[in-house]
């Protein structure tokens, strides 16, 4: 369908802002820590040994593992600098760019133009989704997973004879989704519900057509499969321990008040979307009126963004703002949708300078969070390293490092990258300080402080 100049302009100017957001002072605005740091190293070194990776990035809280993907993905933009880390955030910004297009494209179909329009403004500008869209890791395309989970089930639901082509994207969704984060297996009882309502129906063809979306879900976990047929069916046993033992963390609260913990997490994320705050009673404010104008627009949709909700209460482990992921594509649909209907009670040009004036002010707080140089950046932590190489002159080394633990990530994959690795019973030592102590006389590196020591030895 051919776009009107006028939609067609937006829709390039959103593209190209959250374009902007996303690429805008990459280096010395992002942080190289240990999600990164893994992931680069990992692919270095299946390069360098030319061995396949069978499984992924470790989940938090549990010993299992989630597919190698990811890994494959992010991989060529690695490759293509060099293995300079910068390369992942370019990939993940990528993936946020891609999926903005793709919250346009389903949202037109499932609603329509102006609603999707709408829809690709608030994600491309939203600054909770340019934070996180300059963030490398496996998370990078749970949104998109999503996206098509929703898109999926929508079609199988509305067509009176859905398509093949519906079940794979119903598959390529689960499949992404599970290579993404485990959280996406809060998803799981659609599928039977799904087979059984067309069971009912009467509906045998279709039921049998799920079939195609379980096949692809088993070729998307069968690097997994491979790997556990290897190792003793390590992953099978770690999720069975899993479900048996769950995280304690959150053990001393009951199934309600984690509920309601869960609840209020899930309804902070609507003023995150927007203005990115911390958490507040506004923003609890705004998710409950979204929450109660998503439950009389659509029952199906409200069970999409709840029922996991329920599910996911279940765990006793903590559940971080990024577990919730699912809802965005709900809350960015229903958010627009909302928009467009109260726009209507104004004249033309109100209603546009109503919409033009949230975008502005969503553009203008993730401009500014963007913008900030951060002291810990990958930029600094390299010419850090550079500077030690430098001053080593080819002799070995050891580093030290003064700073809380956690902060010492991401400085050793540029020894690693450069073939210099510190030895510990080397002479020549250097000392990593941050924050950087003036007072203490150290040589500033950019917001880091380094010090050379020799050894009277």
């Amino acid at each position: 369908m051919k776009l009107k100049k006028p939609f067609l302009f937006f829709l390039m100017t959103v593209i190209l802002l959250g374009t902007f957001l996303r690429l805008c002072h990459l280096r010395k605005n992002v942080t190289f820590n240990w999600d990164q740091e893994r992931t680069a190293t990992l692919i270095l070194e299946a390069m360098e040994e030319r061995k396949l990776v069978l499984i992924g990035p470790r989940i938090g809280p549990g010993k299992l593992f989630l597919g190698p993907l990811y890994y494959y993905l992010v991989a060529p933009f690695l490759i293509l600098t060099g293995f300079n880390p910068i390369g992942l955030y370019y990939s993940s910004a990528l993936i946020g760019i891609a999926t903005g297009i793709l919250v346009y494209l389903i949202a037109r179909e499932i609603f329509n133009e102006k609603i999707g329009l709408i829809s690709s403004g608030l994600y491309f500008l939203s600054p909770l989704m340019v934070f996180f869209d300059r963030i490398p890791w496996n998370v990078n395309f749970l949104i998109t997973s999503f996206l098509l989970i929703i898109y999926g089930l929508f079609r199988l639901f509305s067509q009176k004879k859905p398509k093949l082509t519906d079940y794979l994207i119903l598959g390529l969704g689960f499949g992404l989704g599970y290579q993404a984060h485990f959280s996406s297996i809060l998803f799981l009882p659609f599928l039977p519900f799904l087979f059984f309502r067309l069971l009912i129906l009467k509906k045998i063809k279709e039921a049998l057509n799920l079939g195609l979306t379980f096949l692809l879900i088993l070729i998307f976990l069968l690097p997994l499969l491979i790997f556990d047929l290897r190792h003793d069916f390590f992953n099978l046993k770690m999720l069975v321990e899993f479900f048996q033992t769950n995280s304690q963390s959150l053990a001393m609260f009951s199934f309600p008040q984690r509920l309601a913990k869960n609840v209020f997490t899930s309804l902070n994320l609507v003023g995150g979307l927007l203005v990115n705050a911390s958490f507040s009673w506004m923003n609890l404010f705004l998710g409950a009126v979204f929450l109660f104008y998503l439950f009389k627009k659509s029952i199906l949709f409200f069970l999409f963004y709840f029922l996991p909700i329920l599910f996911l209460s279940f765990y006793k482990g903590e559940t971080p703002e990024y577990y919730f992921f699912w809802q965005i594509p709900v809350i960015i649909f229903f958010l627009a949708k909302f928009l467009v209907e109260t726009a209507r009670v104004f004249p033309g040009y109100k209603r546009k300078m109503l919409v033009a004036g949230l975008l502005i002010i969503m553009f203008w707080r993730s401009a500014s969070l963007a913008a900030k140089h951060r002291i810990n950046s990958l930029f600094y932590k390299q010419k850090v390293t550079e500077k030690i190489l430098e001053e080593s002159r080819g002799n070995e080394f050891k580093v030290s490092y003064i700073m809380e633990k956690g902060e010492d990530v991401g400085f050793n994959y540029f020894f690693v990258l450069n073939k210099k690795k510190p030895v510990a019973e080397a002479k020549l030592e250097f000392f990593i300080s941050f924050p950087y102590d003036a007072n203490k006389g150290f040589e500033p590196i950019g917001a880091f402080g380094l010090k050379e020591k020799k050894s009277n030895e």
